[in-house]
């Protein structure tokens, strides 16, 4: 259950081992994890839906940018599929994504993904899922490049030019 609203015996999420926070930092696919680790264990899970929750403090997440919320999404998806899945699992997807994504930059001039502001920012976040998929997601320096938006770029570089004041 995506973004699901639980209610847990803790002696059940303490025998699943709780929630992993460190394969799936900071968010996405860890209530999917513990879910499934939770049947393994022997809980019984209830799909509720008529349950209403309302969560106060709007966002459990930072707002993200949509090449990082892209980035996060699909890493942790990965790391779902390997270790519930196996290895060949995560493979795939990983040839999945490369592809569909591939395509989804093709289509670009034609539609614009709702999340991204502008297709630019639709294009660094759909550039940044291929070369995270294609190394494995790890993030090199150049990679980052991606992630940082334009003003802050332009930030660093001012502040990189500026007179050091201790010469």
């Amino acid at each position: 259950p995506a973004a699901a609203a639980l209610a847990l015996r803790r002696r059940e999420l303490l025998a699943a081992g709780g929630f992993d926070a460190r394969r799936f930092y900071p968010a996405w696919f860890d209530d999917v994890d513990l879910a499934r680790r939770l049947r393994e264990v022997g809980a019984e899970l209830r799909y509720a839906p008529a349950a209403r929750f309302v969560h106060r403090r709007g966002a459990s997440v930072p707002q993200l940018g949509y090449g990082r919320f892209l980035w996060l999404y699909y890493r942790n998806l990965e790391r779902y599929l390997e270790r519930h899945h196996g290895r060949r699992w995560a493979v795939a997807a990983r040839l999945a994504l490369i592809a569909g994504t591939t395509l989804r930059i093709a289509l670009l001039p034609l539609r614009r993904p709702r999340r991204a502001r502008s297709r630019a920012d639709a294009l660094r976040g759909l550039a940044g899922v291929v070369a995270g998929a294609a190394t494995g997601w790890r993030r090199p320096t150049a990679l980052r490049l991606l992630f940082t938006p334009p003003a802050e770029l332009a930030a660093a570089r001012e502040a990189d030019s500026a007179p050091d004041p201790a010469a």
